[in-house]
């Protein structure tokens, strides 16, 4: 991955622990909700800090027009060394392989930056060749399956050689072996050609000590928070 060494931000140690602030900046409150622990408030205040920064931090890496950053996750060392996770956008379309990871120290100078693909995202236009339902064809045709739902999204796929409009197809339902799946297919948007294709769904075993190869058994549920 590319490595990028220019940002300026400082790290603040408070009460509630480490939250990233910009330079001349002071630090975001860490105050919360009633109940929520301080770990819990100081990530809040670095994602809600990170947030508002992501256009200094796009000027300083140099994106180009039409790209913009999303924070995804802000992650704080003990040291006080900080990771900030990023996703793409191009003129409002979600960029596949467009991630980034940036690396800042407690002084607040950038250690680096690791990128998902080239860095390059920008495509010619944003407007399809291929209609929709034509890309919706060529996910069923991937999964090969009947599916039991799909929707097309129009994105900038950065993950190959080159940036290309495209669409991400998830195509959803239950395969002939009675494996669930949820396809991604990734149909280029102006000459229809699949680009790449992965599945959220996947199937394992497990290798005990005693036993060999075990199935890896699993129950649906769900996890409620307050």
């Amino acid at each position: 991955m590319r490595r990028v060494t220019s940002i300026g931000a400082v790290a603040v140690l408070t009460a509630a622990g480490v939250a990233m602030v910009p330079t001349g900046a002071t630090a975001a409150s860490t105050s919360g909700e009633p109940g929520t622990s301080p770990s819990v408030r100081a990530r809040t205040a670095a994602l809600a800090d990170a947030r508002t920064r992501t256009a200094a931090v796009g000027r300083a890496l140099g994106l180009g027009s039409g790209e913009a950053l999303q924070v995804r996750d802000v992650v704080s060392d003990r040291d006080g060394t900080t990771h900030v996770r990023y996703t793409r956008t191009f003129d409002g379309l979600r960029v596949i392989g467009g991630d980034l990871v940036v690396h800042e120290a407690k002084s607040g100078a950038v250690r680096g930056v690791d990128r998902a693909g080239s860095g390059r995202v920008a495509v010619t236009s944003t407007t399809p060749g291929v209609s929709r339902s034509s890309a919706l064809a060529a996910g069923r045709e991937k999964a090969r399956y009947t599916p039991t739902d799909g929707a097309a999204e129009l994105v900038v796929y950065a993950a190959g050689a080159k940036p290309v409009l495209a669409y991400d197809v998830v195509t959803e339902g239950v395969r002939a072996d009675q494996t669930p799946s949820r396809l991604h297919t990734v149909v280029d948007a102006t000459s229809g050609r699949t680009l790449a294709a992965w599945d959220e769904i996947e199937t394992g075993s497990g290798r005990s000590i005693y036993s060999g190869t075990v199935t890896i058994g699993t129950t649906k549920g769900a996890t409620r928070t307050r």
